[in-house]
């Protein structure tokens, strides 16, 4: 079991050394004098990477870091800092929930808090760590985070700490971006802090430390990994990946190509674990995919961030009329996501795409700025084998050896589907090689730095 830190160790973790200022440390609770100074929550303010970030960190050490009148005021004037001056806020969450000899009014602020950190979404981020008892309405208040990160000792629940929500497989459903050990999460959290914008007004540019021109002679061996993809064409091959516990199938996350940070979204058909071993992932669209997608690519337009969409998707998943129903609407949102984001927009087919879902996934292709392929990606209306069975239904049933018919049906369908296909029909810019991936897109998001678009 990993030793919990307290809670000035995890601002010390987070923000740059000798940094930190408190602020509202002389408050004291108003329900209680002994061991409340504090109220049970430090605020205040310190630099990562020599960027402002604000910070709350609850300390169950003082009253159980529960939530009492004092203790969300000291929040609410963070916040209200942090929207004045554009910088992110990062919370640290470890509280038993409600104070009682206070709950009248302090649950009456704390709808004062939500609204706050509302008008926080897409002006400036939000980061949260839940490092211990995160619950009721309180989990509420963490679900706000843009990214949200639960450690091995923390709980983030609704009705009761052993009562996590799971689906119907029986798997616990996580709304969190990552999981694991308090200082692991910490670091990711600077990491996003270094690579995202401080406010939507600020541009995600920093000095070029790898050379654009570099070529990736391996990516082709892993490009069924979209996270593998970001990482090799990445500078210094640093990808931040958010959302993984959460629909492993839809790969999103953050990198940058030649100092300019880009939000990378695409279908992972393969993982590969820490030992190397190849994990199988769903190569249909999920309701939970395209949810995870669509929130990530909202994110990314308020803080105008340049969008990579990485396609090869096979289908629909399948499931009965309820799970229909959210899949239709989940796809819905997520094309609408893409379509309007007014950002510099590149798609790249990858591999085998069939049916419409590689147009959900980059939406007419047309209010993409560029669509590249590579030279083996290939489009389907339908599965060969089932257009041909449609297709030819009449001369399969009178041929005298139909497994060999169907096949050279198969062939003939696929060969008429290329020839009528996105790249005859002009809608894929460029062919390229997998090893030249990092060098076209560096080039061509850098030609769309200036792009502006009219919202109509």
């Amino acid at each position: 079991m990993s030793k919990k830190l307290t809670a000035m160790e995890r601002i010390e973790l987070l923000v740059d050394e000798k940094s930190f200022l408190e602020i509202g440390g002389s408050v004291r609770a108003t329900s209680a004098a002994k061991d409340s100074l504090g109220d049970g929550v430090i605020t205040g303010y310190g630099t990562v990477n020599g960027r402002l970030v604000y910070v709350v960190s609850q300390d169950p050490e003082k009253l159980g870091g529960s939530l009492g009148v004092r203790h969300i005021r000291k929040m609410i004037t963070l916040y209200e800092l942090a929207l004045k001056t554009g910088a992110p806020v990062v919370g640290f969450l470890d509280s038993n929930g409600f104070r009682l000899a206070e709950a009248e009014e302090s649950i009456s602020l704390f709808g004062d808090l939500l609204a706050l950190q509302s008008k926080c979404k897409g002006q400036i981020p939000l980061y949260t760590g839940v490092f211990g008892q995160c619950g009721g309405a309180w989990a509420v208040s963490a679900a706000m985070a843009d990214f949200l990160f639960v450690g091995n000792e923390g709980s983030l629940f609704l009705f009761s700490e052993n009562a996590m929500p799971k689906d119907e497989s029986g798997k616990i459903v996580s709304i969190c971006d990552g999981i694991g050990e308090e200082a692991e999460l910490i670091g990711k959290i600077r990491c996003l802090i270094d690579l995202l914008p401080a406010h939507c007004l600020e541009t995600a540019l920093s000095q070029v430390t790898d050379d654009p021109n570099r070529l990736c002679p391996d990516l082709a061996a892993g490009k069924a990994d979209a996270s593998y993809v970001f990482s090799r064409i990445a500078d210094s091959n640093l990808f931040v990946e958010v959302g993984t516990e959460r629909a492993p199938e839809m790969v999103t996350g953050f990198l940058r190509l030649a100092g300019i940070t880009v939000a990378a979204v695409g279908n992972c058909l393969t993982r590969y674990n820490a030992e190397g071993e190849a994990e199988e992932q769903s190569r249909v669209l999920t309701s939970r995919a395209c949810r995870k997608a669509s929130r990530f690519i909202d994110f990314c337009n308020a803080y105008h961030l340049p969008l990579l969409t990485y396609v090869q998707v096979e289908g629909y998943q399948l499931s009965g009329a309820s799970g229909q129903a959210h899949l239709i609407r989940a796809m819905a949102d997520m094309s609408a996501s893409i379509a309007s984001a007014d950002v510099p927009k590149i798609t790249l087919m990858a591999g085998k795409s069939v049916g419409p879902a590689y147009s959900i996934m980059s939406p007419g292709m047309l209010n993409t700025d560029f669509v590249l392929a590579y030279a083996d990606a290939s489009f389907l209306p339908m599965e060969a084998g089932e257009a041909a069975r449609i297709l030819f239904a009449k001369e399969l049933a009178e041929a005298e050896e139909p497994k060999a018919v169907l096949a050279e049906k198969q062939k003939e369908y696929e060969e008429r589907a290329e020839a009528m296909g996105p790249v005859a029909q002009g809608r894929i810019h460029r062919i390229i090689a997998e090893e030249e991936t990092r060098q076209v897109l560096a080039s061509l998001f850098d030609l769309l730095w200036t792009k502006r678009e009219e919202k109509r």
